[in-house]
């Protein structure tokens, strides 16, 4: 592609295929089926090395549903705590 694409070799040579920060995922989950889900990452300013990927759904949509079904039933799992 390289060969073809100068604006793909300009990227390729960039190497900034991770910068992509936000978007939206396409998701098969388990239990509630497949959903939907807007993403952003955010990396601490003093840790390059940490990330943090925050999820949401668009209000009222059945990927919402999803996500609060799965939280209620992370909730109602009780917590294992150990060596106490």
């Amino acid at each position: 592609m390289r060969e073809r694409s100068r604006e793909f070799a300009h990227c390729w040579e960039q190497h900034r295929v991770h910068q992509r920060t936000h978007g939206s995922k396409r998701l098969r989950h388990p239990i509630v089926g497949d959903l939907t889900v807007e993403y952003e990452t955010l990396s601490p300013p003093g840790d390059p090395e940490t990330t943090l990927f925050v999820y949401t759904a668009e209000p009222g949509s059945s990927s919402k549903h999803a996500l609060d079904l799965l939280a209620s039933r992370t909730a109602e799992t009780p917590a294992v705590h150990g060596g106490h």
